[in-house]
Formats: structure tokens, sequence, C-alpha cells
């Protein structure tokens, strides 16, 4: 089994003097991904691989989760893909199929509204929004990554 987790970044600053990409989180921002971390480790949803977007506000939020779960920051592949991926085809084809096999739960570090879409599409349920901070556990009945494709996931969980 493989299980993918999802999580939209806390909420950021809106500084119109600062690019989209480098914009902080705020303190309720920090606060909300601390109280997200928490409900994940309470529910035993520990990843053993983070992929995340490089953009600031996901590495923040990156950040306060490898420290809420006690996860090495050094191992976190942040890339920039997954801040401007904008489909879930595209989730699929530039990030599911570099997974290695040996990772059985991932944790996605995203944005909206290519998070939601993508979990949408996963799941097949399509009532799925992510506000700030909200998560989604996905369960998938393979052992291949690659073997990933639309609606062939359970949505298990969402916290938000």
């Amino acid at each position: 089994m493989k299980r993918l987790i999802f999580i939209r970044h806390g909420q950021a600053g809106n500084d119109y003097n600062t690019q989209d990409f480098d914009r902080k989180l705020t303190d309720f921002g920090v606060k909300e991904i601390r109280e997200t971390a928490l409900k994940l480790k309470d529910k035993s949803f520990i990843p053993n691989k983070i992929i995340s977007s490089s953009a600031i506000r996901t590495k923040m939020t990156t950040e306060n989760i490898c420290d809420v779960l006690s996860l090495n920051i050094n191992d976190v592949k942040f890339d920039r893909y997954i801040y401007e991926f904008f489909s879930s085809a595209e989730f699929i084809d530039g990030v599911l199929q570099d997974i290695d096999n040996n990772y059985e739960t991932v944790l996605i570090v995203g944005h909206n509204p290519s998070i939601s879409t993508t979990v949408q599409m996963l799941s097949g349920n399509y009532d799925i929004f992510f506000d700030t901070a909200n998560a989604a556990i996905i369960e998938f009945e393979t052992d291949d990554w690659k073997k990933i494709i639309a609606r062939s996931g359970k949505l298990v969980d969402f916290i938000s």
C-alpha cells in the first residue's frame, strides 16, 4: 500500500512589495500548521519522505512539520515544480513517477488550487477544497507509485 499526505501551506502574509514566491507564513500560519502536524502525529500519519514546494511559505511550513514530527529537514526534497504545477496530470507525471518505491508514505507540501484539484482527481472526491494548513490522506492499493492513476486512491482522512 502507498499513502500520500497532502498539506497546503499555512497562512501567508500579503505584503504587496514581496514576490509571491517569497511570501512568509504569518504567526497564525505557523500556529495552524503546527496544530495540523500534531493531528497527523496523533493519528500516526508520519511520512518517510517529504516533497515540498521551494516557495518560502512552504519551506516554513515544512520546517514546522519536521519540528513537530521530529523529522530531519535535511531529508526533504524542495522542488520548485510543486510551486509551478497547475494540473493533476502534471503532478502524476512530474512528481509521482519519480518517487522511490521504498517510501510507503509521502508528504506533499504545496499550494492551491493545484493541491485541491490533485486530491480530487486522485481520490474521486470532488467536494474537497483546501484552506490553509489543511491535510488530506489518500491510500492506494498498490506497491508501485507508477501505477497510481486518477480515482485510484481512497480518501481516508481530511484534517482541517
